[in-house]
């Protein structure tokens, strides 16, 4: 089975969290046999890596002064102090 594997960690070296998760999974799919290719932010060592896992990386470049990845994940942050405790407006 072919399977895209989108990060928006470097792949190598593990940081943990997500890379660390992902470097897990691509090992494992390829030891049983499926063909992967993980979509990350580019690394020095890419073509290393992916000789050593048996896989095809394909690299993710930041474009101008854009950030590195989306900025999805800072929504958390703001919507946190509106959703939690006693403070929250949407108490009925």
């Amino acid at each position: 089975m072919r399977l895209a594997l989108l990060t928006h960690e470097p792949f190598y070296p593990p940081s943990g969290g997500g890379s660390a998760e992902a470097n897990y999974l691509v090992s494992e799919l390829t030891r049983r046999s499926h063909e992967v290719h993980p979509f990350c932010p580019d690394f020095p060592s890419r073509d290393a890596v992916a000789d050593r896992f048996g896989i095809i990386v394909h690299p993710l470049y930041k474009l101008g002064n854009e950030p590195p990845h989306p900025g999805f994940r800072s929504i958390k942050y703001l919507a946190y102090p509106v959703h939690s405790g006693d403070r929250s407006p949407y108490r009925a």
